[in-house]
């Protein structure tokens, strides 16, 4: 994904980075050419790719087919085009202008509605993942907390 041409993929990046777990039996470790990876021993696999990349591979393909310019269909919001008579084709039809402004605008306005969304869904996810290493700090906190406790209290026992 490319951050600047593609920042509307951004949501999908964020959500690998923050919610991708392991799956069951996976483990971070380090390679051989000592590179972070990824290794499942029961499998006797180990790769520097996470497990899951591929599924987010998919769903970036997914979201640029999605996405990518349909030349050879119709635009659904752009009116078709129908063939005019001579009375209508003649002067005085300022209209045409207008129109073409209105859905001009239109078109904008769909593509930023557009961007929000995926920018907000990427906020969400962002949080998700913050909100989940909050609560794995505090866990933390708590059990250095309790370990501190318990050499605390063997020292004032001997």
């Amino acid at each position: 994904i490319d951050p600047f041409a593609e920042d509307h993929l951004l949501w999908i990046a964020r959500s690998a980075q923050n919610d991708a777990e392991l799956p069951p039996g996976w483990h971070r470790c380090t390679l051989a050419d000592l590179s972070e990876g990824y290794a499942n021993p029961a499998l006797g696999v180990e790769q520097p790719d996470h497990p899951r990349a591929e599924e987010f591979r998919a769903l970036v393909a997914q979201e640029h087919r999605r996405t990518a310019p349909r030349a050879h269909r119709p635009d659904p919001e752009q009116p078709r085009k129908r063939a005019r008579t001579g009375i209508e084709s003649g002067i005085g039809g300022g209209d045409e202008n207008e129109n073409a402004r209105a859905t001009s605008r239109m078109g904008k306005k769909l593509h930023v509605d557009a961007r929000i969304a995926a920018m907000e869904a990427s906020h969400r996810i962002a949080l998700k993942g913050a909100q989940r290493k909050v609560a794995e700090l505090e866990r933390r906190a708590i059990e250095r907390e309790k370990a501190w406790e318990n050499e605390r209290m063997e020292a004032e026992a001997v």
